[in-house]
């Protein structure tokens, strides 16, 4: 976790965020859904969403060949001492996704994507509160 995100301040919540997206590509990629552990609140269905596919990728034994996700903007729409409110610009580049063996067994296609994504201060820390879809 990032020494900013333990920061009170919106600036701690969008290096919460920042690092959120960074995990859940490494979660993807090794694959390793416990990476995600800790960074969401339970009503966080997309976060959910997410760390359930990692650990789908790992049962399969299949993982993304590069970073699934990239965050390319970030703009703060609101904020408050207890949660702030993000809007974001993401590209989901092509990636291969492949078995143990390094064969390839499916392919994410290239996309861009806009979100919105809350995050909330609670029991003293940053949390993913919910993406949009």
């Amino acid at each position: 976790m990032p020494a900013a995100a333990r920061e009170q301040t919106p600036a701690g919540a969008e290096a919460l965020l920042r690092h959120y997206l960074d995990a859940s590509s490494t979660a993807w990629m090794t694959p390793d859904p416990a990476v995600l552990d800790g960074l969401a609140t339970k009503q966080c269905v997309t976060c959910q969403n997410l760390q359930s596919e990692a650990a789908d990728l790992k049962a399969k034994g299949r993982r993304y060949t590069t970073p699934p996700i990239k965050l390319v903007q970030v703009k703060r729409l609101s904020a408050s001492d207890a949660q702030v409110v993000f809007e974001l610009r993401l590209e989901q580049p092509a990636s291969d996704i492949v078995d143990a063996s390094g064969a390839v067994v499916d392919r994410q296609a290239a996309e861009t994507l806009k979100r919105a994504a809350r995050v909330v201060w609670q029991e003293g820390r940053w949390l993913v509160d919910g993406i949009s879809q």
